[in-house]
């Protein structure tokens, strides 16, 4: 993913669309489109402002579905499966029922539905990714903590295609100070294990990830942070909390 500017600022426009300005030079960076992005509000829109964008899009049939999706996933906690029976498929908070004109809606509109959130997803994975960039500054270490484990990976592998050659020459085993570092940084390792249950494939598993990579940011007791995301993953992956779906 590429990297955010430093000066860049989210804009939210009327019809609920995000869009990340960047300070300097105004133009947008993300949010509107690969047609778009790069351009200023004036060169994307015929020199429309940002509000003016906004109330020409409310009238749009799209930015008017986009905004009931919005606005049923949010009242209902529907979110797209990414693992288990039904993958790819929405489901919903368990003891929360869709109804009436909403279900129906969504049941016509599931492709829809689904595009949207993942959309949404992506946007904000982009937000929080902005977002740490300033709250991870203040945990030491863990820079020089990931680039090592990058290394590590690295070395790792160059390992492996020598010792696939079979050559009859050993290659030198790779250098690895990951540990040492961590073990300088707890805090930091402590980070990148949440940040690694945020990236499961299961979504109790990634929720609890997300949850501890936050309260370490905001700069909770790291060992009981990690010690409660694993206990709510472990009551989580026990078969309490099951969802609907749809």
């Amino acid at each position: 993913m590429s990297k955010w500017p430093e000066n860049g600022h989210w804009v939210t426009l009327d019809d609920g669309q995000h869009v990340l300005i960047d300070n300097s030079s105004g133009k947008i960076m993300a949010g509107l489109g690969p047609h778009n992005n790069g351009k200023t509000f004036q060169e994307a829109f015929g020199g429309l402002s940002s509000g003016d964008v906004a109330s020409s899009q409310s009238q749009d049939p799209r930015i008017q579905m986009e905004s009931r999706i919005d606005s049923i996933t949010q009242k209902y906690g529907i979110y797209v499966a990414k693992s288990g029976p039904n993958k790819g498929g929405l489901m919903g908070q368990k003891g929360v029922s869709v109804s009436g004109d909403d279900l129906d809606f969504m049941r016509a509109n599931k492709s829809a539905f689904v595009d949207r959130i993942n959309q949404n997803e992506e946007r904000e994975f982009a937000e929080r990714l902005a977002a740490a960039r300033s709250k991870t500054s203040g945990i030491d270490g863990l820079a020089e903590l990931r680039q090592a484990r990058i290394q590590r990976n690295s070395q790792k592998e160059a390992f492996a295609r020598s010792m696939s050659m079979g050559d009859g020459i050993l290659p030198a085993q790779p250098k690895d100070n990951a540990a040492e570092i961590a073990a300088m940084y707890p805090a930091a390792a402590a980070y990148l294990q949440a940040e690694e249950y945020s990236r499961a494939s299961d979504d109790r598993k990634a929720s609890a990830g997300r949850t501890a990579m936050n309260r370490i940011e905001l700069g909770d007791d790291y060992a009981t942070v990690i010690s409660e995301m694993e206990k709510q993953w472990g009551k989580s992956a026990s078969g309490k909390g099951y969802f609907s779906s749809y």
